[in-house]
């Protein structure tokens, strides 16, 4: 696997009451989508360590 330092693509998606989700987006583009959620801020995630979980170099 290779470490990507920065992700392919990142915002924010407006959800109800004003609120908003962040997203990121890595790995390569022919890949499979996959998504992970998790219980919000404060966790043990880290900057991004989640993406560590999925190979990022995997095409479909």
């Amino acid at each position: 696997m290779t470490a990507q330092p920065e992700p392919r693509r990142a915002g924010l998606l407006p959800v109800a009451w004003g609120d908003e989700i962040y997203w990121e987006e890595w790995g390569s583009a022919s890949g499979l989508p996959a998504l992970y959620l998790h219980g919000g801020p404060g966790g043990s995630l880290g900057t991004s360590a989640y993406r560590h979980r999925f190979d990022l170099d995997r095409s479909a």
